[in-house]
């Protein structure tokens, strides 16, 4: 099993929040939109409690601005 592919919506948004990112609104049932207000980025994400898939995890730290490396650091 892939290092990224063991990784949930708690576990991925507990450990974003550790670099600044907090919930900023819901715009479906189960969808939200984190923001981190000091590097002005964005993620979107499904709120699921399953593993996220590794190629879903790699979009969401692209769009928070963080490579792989980073993101497991933090765990």
């Amino acid at each position: 099993m892939n290092s990224l592919s063991r990784f949930n919506y708690f576990m991925v948004t507990a450990l974003l929040s550790i670099v600044g990112f907090k919930f900023c609104q819901e715009i479906c049932s189960g969808v939200e939109i984190w923001n981190n207000s000091d590097t002005g980025r964005n993620f979107i994400i499904k709120k699921i409690s399953s593993c996220l898939s590794e190629e879903y995890l790699l979009n969401v730290l692209e769009q928070a601005g963080l490579s792989p490396d980073e993101f497991l650091g933090l765990a």
